[in-house]
């Protein structure tokens, strides 16, 4: 097992962000830690379902840069790139045209 945080680890998952005591987010490597212990890898609950499910794909291109941008981005955010991408579609559909 690792010993330090790699970004690249996080790269394609979807991270469960969890809430600190003082109400601030984790950090990616805070994140990384706590997840290191293996009783943190247990659900808390009964698993949580979209409220609406979801169509069949869409095949898109992106440039070789624009997905290395994308990529990056997600890595950031700590989502997996389909999750980025439907998440930045989403905040764009919500502003009038």
């Amino acid at each position: 097992m690792p010993e330090r945080f790699d970004p690249d680890l996080l790269a394609d998952r979807e991270i469960r962000r969890i809430e600190m005591d003082d109400d601030r987010e984790m950090t990616p490597q805070e994140e990384y830690e706590f997840y290191l212990d293996p009783k943190n890898l247990e659900p808390l609950g009964p698993p949580v379902w979209r409220k609406t499910p979801l169509n069949a794909p869409v095949p898109v291109r992106f440039s070789p840069e624009a997905m290395a941008e994308i990529k990056r981005r997600a890595a950031a955010d700590d989502r997996s790139v389909s999750a980025w991408i439907r998440r930045v579609v989403e905040a764009e559909l919500n502003h009038p045209a």
